[in-house]
């Protein structure tokens, strides 16, 4: 079974339009998200709640809230068995339910009424992969704070090139993703943030739209997505993960993006490279605690300089083969 608990008002068949409230324990926010979600003027879509598997109070609340409501909308409430982390729990609804147009809601954000007829009237007249929008920004305790992310790349280009290189493409909370980004590209991989995996995987086809209006609040410092600061190891291995997911995405049109992936393939030996220089520095560092060592940061930037110069050619059999893992 899929599920541990599934609770559903009138079923009726799946609308084209399927807004899914995504929630892990956010019980302290999940109620003002529902609300907000139930208060959407579009005329007609399908509502999912689907929890990954809480360990407070957040599903029961929303069995609470799905029994009490008197809503238009078609609603289902989903929770996952075991935990499977925000990307595979896209993954797993996507597959269940293969909406035409996902509008996804976190828990713990706030929505204005006009989101989902925004964005969905967005990709269904412009045939858009993903639509993102502007927003506000909120903080713990719901009080409006300052903008951040302005400096994400769409708000200023969306050449692949540009995107591949990226850290920050968009606020990912602000999106709706057409079923193609899925049934095309295949699952989210477990471990980048989606909105870098679905986002450049959008400009490959250049199907890109924003709506710059505000269509929502986003609560900043809370979240699935909000990591504990990593050490630069493990930056470095998360952007791997990031470099080679976009790899497979450039795969999947035959040949189309060979500049491309040749620049991916090269970004990713330089982080094969820092990683090995960093693991052999630590070692250095223990063994010469008393002696100060020049920035890992130069050294390795001089040895990428040094070994690009030399052992770049076309028919270089690693980075041909794209073997990086």
């Amino acid at each position: 079974m899929s599920t541990q608990h599934e609770l559903s008002l009138d079923k009726l068949p799946l609308h084209p339009v399927i807004a899914v409230l995504f929630t892990y324990n956010q019980e302290e926010y999940v109620r003002y998200a529902f609300e907000d979600l139930m208060g959407q003027d579009i005329d007609m879509m399908t509502v999912i709640i689907s929890d990954d598997c809480s360990t407070d109070r957040t599903f029961q609340i929303i069995q609470e809230l799905v029994q009490a409501t008197n809503s238009r909308f078609d609603i289902r409430a989903r929770q996952n068995e075991s935990r499977l982390g925000f990307n595979n729990h896209i993954n797993k609804v996507a597959a269940e339910f293969s909406p035409e147009v996902m509008i996804p809601f976190a828990g713990d954000d706030r929505f204005y009424p006009s989101r989902a007829r925004m964005l969905s009237d967005t990709q269904k007249r412009t045939s858009a992969l993903l639509v993102h929008s502007g927003c506000s920004f909120i903080t713990e305790t719901g009080q409006p704070r300052t903008s951040i992310h302005r400096d994400a790349t769409f708000y200023h280009t969306t050449d692949p090139f540009s995107a591949a290189r990226s850290s920050g493409l968009f606020i990912g909370a602000t999106a709706a993703w057409s079923r193609e980004l899925f049934t095309r590209y295949g699952d989210l991989p477990r471990s980048p943030y989606e909105d870098l995996v679905l986002g450049f995987r959008a400009t490959l086809t250049q199907r890109i739209q924003y709506v710059p209006e505000e269509l929502m609040a986003y609560r900043v410092g809370v979240g699935q997505s909000v990591s504990k600061k990593s050490s630069r190891a493990k930056y470095f291995h998360q952007k791997r993960y990031v470099l080679h997911a976009h790899r497979q995405a450039c795969l999947k049109h035959k040949g189309k993006f060979k500049k491309l992936i040749e620049m991916i393939d090269h970004k990713l030996f330089e982080l094969r490279l820092r990683d090995a220089f960093l693991k052999s520095s630590k070692r250095v560092r223990l063994m010469r605690k008393k002696k100060p060592l020049l920035s890992l940061c130069f050294l390795a930037d001089e040895l990428i300089r040094k070994i690009k110069q030399t052992c770049f050619r076309k028919d270089d059999r690693d980075i041909q083969t794209g073997s990086h893992f």
